[in-house]
């Protein structure tokens, strides 16, 4: 009994020294979707547009952040940008390195999700005398939507746990906390409790993509 109250008290102790980095996880998570959804359904226009030099642009753009580690585009932009005159913080480094890649992501979701719409729409709309602007806002990207829910909850889930990247440049997130626990008490008990924090977040992520899944299929239906 002893034991079991000694083993509960090591793991709130630790869970308040994880839960310190709490916020940079949960924060760096949070400025990357709001960020690098909306950049990369930009960026997906591009691609799918008749202009064809933006899209070889937009298409490299894609190929180059997908093809290398986030790790890299995260060391390059904190260690790499200040040899060009640009000093970054570590956050706003990671938010920039994390908003880069992760639109490169979703543009790649988001085209494919355009893609798959019925040209038929395109034509109607058309025929309605929508404008380009309006057929996609009005007609195809609601539609899109629906469609690309999926992938885009399994790249938020991926993103959490990216995060943890971030300990590299010395950011004071989970993962950061949770070594220098490891480290400083010489007992690997801590990641368990890291484990915890991590699989409650994927676990609220993926009921609450699953609740829009649901809910945005229904709409279609209507």
């Amino acid at each position: 009994m002893a034991q079991v109250a000694s083993m509960w008290e090591y793991f709130l102790r630790v869970s308040q020294n994880i839960s310190d980095g709490l916020g940079v996880t949960l924060g760096l998570f949070c400025l990357t979707i709001l960020l690098s959804i909306p950049l990369g359904l930009i960026i997906s226009l591009g691609a799918v547009g008749s202009f064809k030099p933006l899209g070889a642009v937009v298409k490299f753009y894609i190929w180059l952040l997908r093809g290398t580690p986030l790790l890299l585009q995260l060391l390059f932009v904190y260690f790499g940008l200040p040899k060009f005159g640009f000093n970054i913080e570590n956050f706003p480094a990671a938010v920039i390195a994390f908003v880069l890649n992760y639109a490169a992501y979703f543009a790649e979701i988001f085209r494919a999700g355009i893609q798959s719409i019925d040209k038929g729409q395109f034509e109607a709309a058309k025929a309605l005398g929508l404008s380009n602007a309006q057929t996609m806002t009005k007609v195809i990207i609601p539609q899109t939507v629906s469609r690309v829910l999926p992938p885009v909850g399994n790249e938020a889930i991926t993103l959490v746990k990216d995060t943890s990247l971030v300990s590299i440049i010395a950011l004071s997130d989970i993962m950061h906390q949770t070594r220098v626990i490891v480290m400083r008490e010489a007992s690997v008990a801590a990641f368990i409790v890291a484990a915890i924090f991590y699989l409650i977040m994927t676990f609220v992520l993926t009921k609450l993509f699953s609740y829009l899944e649901k809910r945005f299929s229904k709409s279609q239906l209507v």
